[in-house]
């Protein structure tokens, strides 16, 4: 029993030794921001709120606008602190939905306080994709990527999700299929996954609720969106 028990022990901190490894290795693209239940998706193609740790320090990256945040921070294999003060370098050529998200990006972090905050987070791998889903002291999430949006603006417009709300299926047009669906629920729980959908996605054994749908394309390019469950 105790060998089983070591054996266990030893999996598991090897476990979050990569989770830890995955947090500060990697560049994470915010795709999503839920704030006060209000799910907000990024309005720029190829992201660029970017959030990384270097040097026992965490960057908030704002590459449209040149801002770069950078406080002290201290990860473990499950959390990561933000501590003040910081510096802001600020930039030219915002344009209005630029401000808007990077605002609420800093207000997820509560970026002008000088407390230090501490925020849990978890990484999903699946194949060489990394998602991660950082949830603040109110509950709050941010949704991250390892890699920048790989869609255009004027690709993302030619898919629609309909009917939205929706009650039994969601159906979507300008792609023959989606793989690699998975739905969140508001509180950033995995609720169901797909390998693919053709005809739409039943959506019937949901509850009532604010989700977020994610998905693959076949050209590898990935898509993102709100659902009102009804």
């Amino acid at each position: 029993m105790l060998k089983k028990y070591v054996i266990f022990l030893l999996f598991a901190l090897s476990v979050n030794a990569v989770a830890q490894t995955q947090l500060t290795e990697n560049s994470w693209y915010l795709r999503t921001l839920v704030l006060d239940n209000e799910v907000y998706e990024s309005p720029i193609p190829h992201s660029d709120a970017v959030l990384y740790f270097s040097n026992n320090q965490a960057v908030l990256q704002h590459v449209q606008c040149e801002e770069v945040f950078v406080v002290d921070s201290n990860a473990t294999e499950t959390t990561f602190t933000m501590a003040h003060p910081g510096a802001t370098l600020l930039g030219f050529g915002c344009s209005p939905e630029a401000t808007l998200w990077y605002f609420r990006d800093y207000l997820f972090y509560d970026a002008d306080q000088a407390d230090p905050k501490t925020f849990s987070y978890e990484i999903i791998s699946e194949d060489n994709h990394l998602e991660m889903i950082v949830t603040n002291s109110d509950g709050d999430k941010a949704y991250y990527a390892n890699n920048p949006l790989a869609i255009s603006e004027s690709y993302q417009n030619r898919i629609s999700f309909y009917p939205n709300p929706a009650h039994e299926n969601l159906m979507f047009s300008g792609v023959d299929r989606l793989q690699n669906v998975s739905i969140y629920d508001i509180v950033g729980h995995r609720v169901m996954t797909i390998a693919e959908a053709i005809n739409g996605i039943d959506i019937s054994q949901l509850s009532g609720g604010t989700y977020i749908v994610k998905a693959e394309l076949e050209s590898g390019n990935s898509v993102t969106t709100k659902l009102l469950k009804l």
